[in-house]
């Protein structure tokens, strides 16, 4: 038993020296995209999740080419903030059409979204 010990050894060196970090996902700062959206959500005497049980489960993101343009909009729907639509422009980078589409909505309590083509080229 004790003879396999140093081929255990080398091959678990092998595993970690062979491994090579992947990364899947890179960080794109908000100054870059154009998105400025925070589902910031403070709890106080009113909010909190002994009155509102489900406070962290509201709000989402969609995904949808809404302008026709072959690039994926994005857009965020906020539990106590206004939602907001933001149209690609390529490169990562954003435009707010939200107040022009008319698509803010109210500062209410969003559970999700669900994108549908109900937005055109005209429009925006």
């Amino acid at each position: 038993m004790k003879k396999f010990y140093p081929f255990v050894f080398l091959l678990g060196l092998f595993c970690f020296f062979s491994c090579k970090k992947q990364t899947l996902f890179e960080k794109i700062s908000s100054s870059h995209s154009g998105i400025h959206f925070n589902n910031q959500i403070v709890e106080n005497d009113t909010i909190n999740p002994f009155d509102i049980v489900n406070i962290y489960n509201g709000g989402g993101v969609g995904v949808g080419d809404f302008n026709n343009d072959g690039l994926q909009d994005l857009y965020f729907t906020g539990n106590v903030v206004s939602n907001k639509l933001y149209i690609n422009k390529g490169d990562f980078k954003f435009d707010d059409v939200t107040d022009k589409a008319g698509v803010g909505g109210m500062k209410r309590w969003g559970r999700g979204v669900s994108c549908t083509r109900a937005f055109t080229s005209a429009t925006m």
